[in-house]
């Protein structure tokens, strides 16, 4: 997820800084696959500031960062649908779920899955 983007939306310019080592970003339905020729193949074209998606990374230093430079995004607004749904967090900051979910959508959610993490709500 994104709280800033640049005006380049396309997944090549979003993603330049992690050059080879990313191989892969997928998205809901979509994916786009970095060949080793360079090139970007796949469904997925650009990103979609609402959307979330998870990258494909292949490096030996788990600790690598990887930054964006853009400006911030409007505020979002999600169109969810039956069955799992994977969104973005477009926040700078992390914050408790109390704080960042509204009480009118905690109503409707089962649970919320991280990458090795999970909330039942």
């Amino acid at each position: 997820s994104f709280y800033a983007l640049p005006e380049d939306l396309s997944v090549p310019s979003v993603f330049e800084s992690l050059g080879s080592d990313i191989t892969a970003v997928i998205g809901e339905g979509m994916v786009a696959f970095h060949h080793e020729s360079g090139y970007w193949i796949g469904s997925l074209h650009s990103v979609y500031p609402p959307d979330g998606y998870w990258l494909k990374i292949d490096i030996d230093d788990p600790t690598t960062d990887f930054e964006i430079l853009g400006s911030p995004i409007a505020s979002t607004s999600y169109h969810l649908h039956n069955g799992n749904n994977l969104v973005s967090y477009p926040h700078p900051y992390s914050q408790s779920l109390d704080h960042a979910l509204p009480d009118y959508v905690e109503s409707e959610l089962i649970a919320i899955l991280g990458q090795g993490v999970a909330h039942y709500l």
